[in-house]
């Protein structure tokens, strides 16, 4: 099993988020890619943003509620004890 942090932020300063994760040693880096993209999305709705997967507003909803692909900060790295104990 390979140990991934998946890493990000969303919309504003103190949303950032890390989590350890095991996935297989063949993964690829587009299913991290989607991994921590996804996270990013789990994390915004923490602070109660709806994903809406662009930049448009939606009908006649606030745009605070919304968070969309540019406001979502994602990445991940393989897990190194020294560097990300601290964050996880």
């Amino acid at each position: 099993m390979r140990k991934i942090v998946l890493m990000g932020s969303a919309k504003t300063m103190g949303t950032d988020f890390a989590q350890l994760e095991e996935f297989p040693d063949d993964v690829t880096d587009d299913q991290l890619d989607k991994a921590a993209w996804e996270a990013s999305i789990e994390n915004a709705e923490m602070y109660g943003w709806s994903y809406t997967g662009s930049d448009e507003l939606l009908g006649d909803e606030e745009y605070d509620d919304f968070i969309s692909d540019s406001e979502l900060n994602y990445y991940w790295e393989d897990y190194d004890p020294e560097k990300h104990d601290r964050l996880i």
